[in-house]
């Protein structure tokens, strides 16, 4: 799933970023974002939109369910826990 969501966030038009929040011991997938609202329904709008090696909608429903948000002052950071950070070569 790592691959999956990391290309879903960058074809929504997001930064991906590794993030490690509260109390977690592992490093995950995470973004920088305005508004989780938004970014929500964009990653949810791609992954309807399909495509090679992106997660299905209900994978994006499931993830988002088991996602966090911190705040960075006037930003947002979105990060999925359940999602351990992992370099991913670029395509």
């Amino acid at each position: 799933m790592n691959a999956k969501l990391i290309n879903l966030i960058k074809v929504a038009g997001y930064e991906v970023r590794e993030y490690t929040g509260r109390g977690d011991r592992n490093s995950c997938v995470a973004s920088s974002v305005d508004s989780a609202t938004q970014f929500q329904a964009d990653l949810t709008l791609a992954a309807a939109d399909g495509g090679d090696n992106l997660p299905t909608v209900k994978e994006v429903a499931k993830l988002f369910k088991a996602s966090k948000t911190d705040s960075l002052g006037k930003r947002e950071i979105v990060y999925f826990p359940s999602v351990v950070w992992v370099e991913v070569e670029e395509q």
